[in-house]
């Protein structure tokens, strides 16, 4: 059974947090994600214990997310291991059972229609998100062959 916890900013969100990018100060930014965590509810706070669904300076850099990338982090090693797809679902679903039950994290999801942040209880869909994020760290990892061939055939180019 899906349990939705509406979790509403005292106004839409988009009025409540500005809208960031690479041209926004970084202490403007920092600016955005206090008034997110400080926000009043009318079921209560978004607190830091709160891992964010979304994209953006002010999602990446909220207190729920950065724990949650730290955890991700040091299950790495675990994942790369396993062999098969089976396994790195078990995995996964591990991480977001740890989260949820061992450290009380909630995954909410902006509703963009209303505002609300709604309280994502669907296993699914919160291992999609730790899914995602360890193939980020894997890819990030990796050297770029991109540029090391683009580099080759400079070279080549010029001999």
């Amino acid at each position: 059974m899906k349990q939705i916890i509406p979790v509403a900013l005292a106004a839409p969100a988009a009025s409540v947090v500005p809208r960031t990018d690479a041209t926004t100060p970084a202490s403007a930014a920092a600016t955005a994600a206090e008034k997110l965590t400080n926000c009043t509810t009318k079921t209560g706070n978004i607190t830091a214990s709160d891992v964010l669904f979304g994209r953006g300076t002010v999602v990446a850099s909220h207190p729920g997310n950065r724990t949650f990338r730290k955890i991700v982090q040091s299950k790495l090693l675990m994942y790369d291991a396993a062999k098969s797809k089976r396994e790195k679902k078990s995995i996964t679903l591990s991480i977001v059972h740890e989260m949820k039950e061992q450290l009380h994290l909630r995954f909410l999801k902006e509703d963009k229609t209303t505002g609300f942040w709604i309280e994502v209880t669907n296993n699914e869909i919160a291992q999609q998100k730790v899914a995602q994020a360890l193939r980020d760290l894997r890819t990030a990892r990796r050297p770029s062959k991109s540029k090391d061939k683009f580099k080759t055939e400079i070279m080549d180019r010029r001999s």
